[in-house]
């Protein structure tokens, strides 16, 4: 079926616009940044997205400051029937199938759609794209250049990419940067979507061997598609840069949730019950395809605020810069950070790490979420690093006294020192959880 909005009130009443049979279309007030633009001052500049499959579609608001509204009644995600009225600002847009007749007999057909071609830029490889991808709200971004030129930068000025045009992107607001990348909000105007953009520091690959194994990894990425594992969709090379495109998620880390903290009074052991029973799911879907993540720490969880979905990112990641002369030098920096989440395995020279070190780090990060703070603690990194191999580790009762016995147990074996003495596989910890959440 083909479907159509037509303005039934509004600057631009009268208009049409066709929608595509599949894939997304952004409406806004802006031509630069919307797929729909519409003439009203009290529209966002990115307002809501339609994702499109066949005979569905389903709106989801993008505006943090501005209501997306559905007959009348305010929505962060609707699926919308025919007939339904889509209210942005001042404009109504009305959901009809196009049988190619409008309701005023005298409309306006208009297709704002942009694609940039960048027949120079290097493809290292193309994930699947999805349609139904998470999107979030963006912030106006200083005007993007539209020059073909890309300024070379440093690793210290990267965040100054914001504003210009990498491959078929449109880059805004710098959203985090981490050891190895910059991550900015950024326009795929190729697959007219919002992304997080992934950019890695430029001393990156140092010879063709160090970008050979960043591509043969992202190809073992391209075809997980798991809910509670961040999609990423395609990776390339542009200049001195390499990219990844990746799913947005409108939210937060679970790194700046537990730097918030929360006091002992409010902490909630079905909050931790929650990280387990998501993280548990994307674990699964790792060892069905004998994979591992090898680092799963705060930092590299995210929070879906729409649906407090909880997922994992940078799924092989590591990997794919092991051995390069960029995370030999900040490997120091990323051993002191993520030491609390380590398993004891992690910390024999030339460990290897499977499922079960895997569990490790989740079981980390869980009691971390349960306790309000990390199962091992000290200024000392030797310090901590005895108490990780001898398992001197406090039960969680200690901080939370109303953890049930139950899940207390699940908690202390996930993080259990020797590898035998944890969750064999993570279907074995899924089920144990179902338990616990029958717990009067």
């Amino acid at each position: 079926m083909s479907w159509r909005l037509q303005v039934v009130d509004g600057a631009d009443n009268g208009r049409w616009f066709p929608l595509p049979d599949g894939g997304s279309v952004v409406i806004g007030n802006s031509h630069k940044y919307s797929d729909i633009c519409l003439n009203d001052l009290y529209v966002a500049r990115v307002h809501c997205q339609l994702d499109v499959d066949g005979d569905r579609v389903c709106v989801v608001a993008m505006a943090d400051d501005k209501d997306t509204l559905v007959n009348g009644s305010k929505v962060k995600q609707h699926l919308l029937h025919e007939g339904e009225v889509l209210r942005l600002g001042n404009s109504h847009l009305k959901l009809l199938s196009d049988t190619g007749a409008s309701e005023t007999g005298d409309d306006e057909i208009v297709e704002d759609y942009e694609v940039v071609e960048d027949e120079s830029a290097q493809v290292v490889e193309d994930a699947e794209v999805v349609e139904d991808a998470e999107v979030v709200a963006v912030e106006t971004p200083k005007p993007v250049s539209k020059s073909n030129t890309l300024p070379s930068l440093e690793w210290e000025s990267l965040h100054q990419l914001s504003g210009n045009v990498l491959a078929h992107f449109e880059i805004g607001k710098l959203l985090g940067r981490g050891r190895h990348s910059c991550v900015f909000r950024a326009r795929d105007v190729s697959e007219r979507r919002e992304v997080a953009l992934k950019v890695l520091c430029p001393e990156f690959p140092a010879n063709p061997q160090e970008l050979q194994q960043f591509a043969q990894t992202i190809k073992k990425i391209a075809t997980i598609h798991e809910v509670h594992l961040v999609r990423w969709y395609a990776a390339g090379k542009k200049g001195p840069y390499i990219w990844i495109s990746m799913q947005m998620i409108e939210g937060e880390s679970l790194a700046q949730l537990l730097k918030r903290g929360e006091s002992p009074t409010k902490l909630n052991w079905r909050n931790a019950w929650k990280v387990a029973k998501d993280l548990g799911k994307a674990l699964e879907c790792l060892f069905q395809r004998n994979m591992v993540h090898g680092n799963i720490v705060p930092s590299n969880i995210l929070i879906d605020l729409t649906d407090r979905t909880i997922r994992l990112n940078n799924l092989l990641f590591q990997q794919a810069l092991m051995g390069s002369e960029w995370q030999k030098k900040k490997l120091e920096g990323k051993t002191l950070v993520d030491l609390p989440y380590m398993a004891p395995e992690q910390l024999e020279e030339n460990a290897y790490c499977d499922t079960l070190t895997d569990m490790y780090g989740l079981g980390a990060v869980v009691y971390h979420r349960l306790t309000g703070q990390p199962p091992v603690r000290s200024k000392d990194p030797g310090e901590m690093i005895d108490m990780i191999r001898s398992g001197r580790i406090d039960p969680p009762k200690t901080y939370v006294p109303e953890t049930p016995d139950a899940f207390q147990t699940l908690v202390m074996k996930m993080i259990a020192t020797k590898q035998e003495d944890r969750f064999r596989t993570p279907a074995e910890l899924l089920d144990a959880l179902d338990r616990v959440a029958a717990l009067p």
